[in-house]
């Protein structure tokens, strides 16, 4: 995917990879807390920076979403 992204110039740094949200939510089920998240949305970005989460590429895509956090 990436090999054909950069081939037709398209930017991949602000996307999610299938590995990256597994990561989160492999994350999220390994954490002590998950039951008090329970009936809650769990943002994949936010559990990329509470669990200091990588995409495969070394990328963190959260920048897109400053604008959700910023109207919470």
């Amino acid at each position: 995917m990436c090999d054909a992204a950069k081939n037709q110039d398209i930017d991949l740094s602000q996307t999610q990879t299938p590995l990256l949200v597994g990561r989160a939510a492999t994350s999220l089920l390994m954490s002590d807390a998950m039951m008090l998240r329970t009936g809650s949305i769990q943002w994949v970005e936010d559990l990329i920076a509470e669990f200091d989460l990588y995409d495969e590429n070394e990328s963190r895509p959260t920048q897109r979403y400053v604008k959700r956090l910023l109207t919470r």
